[in-house]
């Protein structure tokens, strides 16, 4: 629980405490610091009705945005997929997906836009 919400903190989901959190002697940015963290929660926060590569283009389009060509958003999702072991399932449900390919998805979900800085809560359960 304490870890939980220590992440939580950290990644400003909890806004239950008062305090500053600093990150190599600077205060933080909320909004700068949101925008270059990302979090992998435990449990996994899929869509159940899209395959893997309809919740990664759905993922590339939010992330990257519109001035990113969609060969661009393509590219980067495939060299996602490859590097996570996830590029034969394309085609598949996430429902469909194990355990491990599910946390890897939602690992890989988060890899779009590149982040500096990642919060794992739980990352092999």
């Amino acid at each position: 629980m304490f870890k939980a919400y220590i992440i939580d903190s950290n990644v400003c989901r909890s806004t239950g405490a008062e305090g500053s959190i600093t990150m190599n002697d600077h205060e933080r940015n909320l909004s700068a610091f949101r925008k270059l963290s990302c979090y992998i929660m435990q449990d996994n926060q899929l869509h159940a009705n899209l395959t893997v590569a309809e919740a990664m283009k759905v993922a590339s389009n939010l992330k990257l945005g519109s001035d990113v060509s969609k060969g661009e958003k393509e590219e980067v999702i495939q060299e996602i997929l490859e590097t996570l072991g996830l590029s034969e399932h394309r085609q598949t449900m996430t429902s469909n997906l194990s355990g491990g390919q599910k946390k890897r998805l939602s690992i890989a979900l988060e890899l779009v836009n590149n982040p500096p800085i990642m919060f794992f809560d739980e990352p092999t359960r």
